[in-house]
């Protein structure tokens, strides 16, 4: 069984009349920089989840949290319905012989507004598929304080 996943951490997601998402203002691998003081308003933060298992994956929903520095319990925890939007999906024939060759995808944004920013440290996104726990994906905030300016 192989299940894996990512996250983009963003400031917004849209929906187009298409079907397609748009995510927006993507954040670089190097993290989020915090400039002044702790705590810190974010006013709109969302995590774009990517989900990816085999067919063989266990039909179990999947238990989300995230935990962000400077706080004791996790700021969010969401169970994702894996097990209702499984219902219906069929697994070709050709990947019965090999079914962690094809895998699904979900894809779940998960939206803070705002998100309260309490230390420097990491944002982590952890998952649980019945037995199987998942790395989603974790964001580094760094803290910029501004200098004090020289009086004459």
């Amino acid at each position: 069984m192989h299940i894996y996943g990512h996250t983009f951490f963003c400031d917004d997601y849209r929906l187009e009349s298409d079907g397609k998402f748009t995510v927006v203002g993507i954040l670089p691998a190097g993290g989020l920089i915090v400039n002044g003081l702790f705590p810190a308003n974010i006013p709109k933060f969302v995590m774009w989840i990517n989900y990816f298992e085999a067919f063989d994956a266990p039909n179990e929903d999947l238990e989300l949290s995230v935990s962000a520095p400077g706080e004791p319990e996790p700021i969010a925890r969401w169970t994702a319905p894996l097990r209702s939007l499984r219902v219906g999906q069929t697994i070709p024939q050709e990947f019965l012989e090999d079914p962690v060759s094809m895998q699904r995808v979900f894809q779940f944004p998960l939206v803070f507004a705002p998100l309260v920013l309490r230390a420097k440290g990491w944002i982590r996104i952890r998952g649980t598929v019945g037995p199987h726990q998942v790395k989603l994906g974790a964001l580094f905030i760094d803290q910029k304080v501004p200098e004090p300016s020289a009086s004459g």
